[in-house]
């Protein structure tokens, strides 16, 4: 046995102790990698300089959900729902936007921005009911989010879906709405401007269209928003059919703009030519309307191409990282029943030690045990004994302590009040009590029990002041002699009143004496 002891230390407790550090590093560093990979991808899509596909998140979100960490998990499944989205993968960008919505919890921010992001994808699916949808969701989550910049987002949202519905009134009053906001920033409200001119230009409203394009060029810092303004002032101008300022803001600034706004530039300059009579000169523009037109659709179809190939190697990208997780599990299931196995066979070790131990242990135990309940036992009834003779003992001081204060009681009631009584007697050895020899014995006697008289009074309500008076000189314990003195009459005729009273009280199993003493 001395020999089995340390082999159960120097195997069991390393082994333990090995085991649970390499786990908990393990899982800590691959927590610690998630998180910072997650929020190197935030900063990316903020930027909006997104990665080139969603296989980033692959392993913080596994990560994240093995730890049940649903914050985080839901900001992984926006971003890979950002990057789906920004790659045109527009059912698998609502998939992920939906999971992140059921990790959410409680962040009325994360879910605002999750239906904006659904509305503008069932906005370019056509699915003008589910676009609505998410809109009003958005909305209603307004009222407890306080950021100026969010509102005007949601407005300048809104605004592109009344856009969609071809419904201009209500997108001009949505704009107007979000300029009205006035903590934004200068480069949000030119935005707000350009978007404002574009729906004016659907309008052919020349000169709103000048004018929000103006708005917006004084408050523009930004290189290529400037250049788009120049452009819609540019085609609020070929509206005009005004040449000179077509070439002024249009062409310097068309090679500066995205292709689509391009090609409404060359497509307006081509119609604004054409009915000024120049058909030389809006066959040249609509000739280069058609090219760029061919080139965004050519590098639509290259770009479509590239994502079909992108969704293959991400499949295969994929398999091979299912592959090599598999392996990964197999050979962390081999560690683990190779330690399973060490710990069964010290699991056995320990029991067959348990149990030559335990037989000898019991014994000694039991003769412990049974001493300590002996022991117990003595300690419990003389506890007992020693806690009665206590409380007798106390019942008995109690007893003395009140006999001692009744017959203070008796003294002090008996000091102050025969001096009175004994005054009133004449030479003949007769008493004439007065009304105030009265009241001084039943103040004293209500000083001395504690309002005797208002508890007598209380008690029987019938009881006139004489037989009140009466009561206090029995309270006092007065004899049978000077009481007939007092009331100049025989003992028997006390004796009498005091039956009389005792039937008046209705006093039973007791002395009228007894009574009025122990009241």
């Amino acid at each position: 046995m001395p020999l089995l002891r340390p082999l159960k230390s120097f195997i069991y407790i390393p082994l333990l102790f090995i085991l649970f550090s390499a786990c908990s590093k393990s899982e800590n560093t691959e927590v610690r990698s998630a998180l910072k990979v997650l929020a190197l991808v935030r900063d990316m899509c903020h930027n909006d300089s997104f990665p080139k596909n969603d296989s980033i998140l692959n392993t913080p979100l596994k990560v994240l959900s093995r730890e049940n960490m649903d914050s985080c998990l839901a900001v992984a499944y926006f971003c890979q729902g950002e990057i789906r989205q920004h790659n045109y993968y527009i059912l698998r960008a609502i998939d992920s936007y939906l999971l992140a919505e059921k990790f959410a919890g409680a962040d009325s921010m994360l879910h605002f921005r999750i239906n904006l992001r659904l509305a503008q994808l069932y906005r370019l699916k056509m699915r003008s009911d589910m676009d609505s949808l998410y809109i009003g969701n958005a909305g209603r989550l307004l009222n407890s989010i306080r950021k100026p910049s969010v509102h005007v987002e949601f407005l300048h949202e809104k605004a592109l879906y009344y856009t969609k519905k071809n419904d201009l009134a209500k997108v001009y009053s949505t704009l107007r709405n979000a300029l009205s906001i006035i903590d934004v920033g200068n480069e949000m409200k030119a935005d707000l401007y350009k978007h404002l001119s574009q729906a004016y230009l659907s309008n052919n409203s020349v000169d709103s269209v000048l004018f929000f394009a103006d708005r917006g060029l004084e408050l523009c810092t930004q290189p290529k928003l400037r250049n788009e303004l120049l452009i819609l002032k540019g085609q609020g101008f070929a509206v005009a059919d005004k040449k000179d300022s077509v070439d002024k803001y249009i062409f310097p600034n068309i090679y500066s703009v995205d292709r689509s706004l391009r090609i409404k530039a060359f497509r307006q300059v081509s119609e604004m030519y054409n009915r000024l009579g120049m058909i030389s000169q809006s066959y040249q523009y609509l000739k280069d309307y058609t090219l760029a037109l061919d080139t965004l659709i050519a590098d639509r179809r290259e770009e479509l191409m590239e994502k079909i190939h992108g969704v293959h190697e991400y499949n295969i990208q994929r398999d091979r990282a299912n592959k090599a997780e598999m392996q990964a599990a197999s050979s962390q299931l081999m560690f683990s029943k190779f330690v399973l196995g060490a710990l069964v066979l010290i699991m056995i070790l320990s029991v067959l030690l348990h149990h030559y131990r335990s037989h000898k242990r019991k014994l000694t135990e039991r003769l412990r045990m049974e001493t300590c309940l002996k022991m117990e036992e003595t300690i419990k009834r003389r506890d007992v004994e020693i806690s009665l003779a206590r409380k007798q003992e106390e019942l008995k001081q109690k007893e003395i302590e009140k006999l001692n204060k009744s017959i203070d009681y008796f003294r002090q009631l008996n000091n102050v009040t025969l001096p009175v009584i004994m005054r009133r007697q004449n030479a003949q050895g007769a008493l004439h009590l007065s009304d105030d020899d009265w009241n001084i014995i039943t103040g004293n006697t209500d000083a001395c029990f504690d309002m005797f008289t208002a508890r007598l009074k209380e008690l029987c309500p019938q009881l006139t002041e004489d037989d009140i008076r009466f009561c206090c000189l029995v309270k006092m314990e007065l004899s049978m002699s000077t009481l007939s003195e007092i009331y100049h009459i025989a003992k028997a005729s006390i004796s009498r009143r005091k039956m009389r009273l005792k039937e008046k009280m209705g006093i039973e199993n007791t002395s009228f004496d007894e009574f009025i003493i122990d009241f």
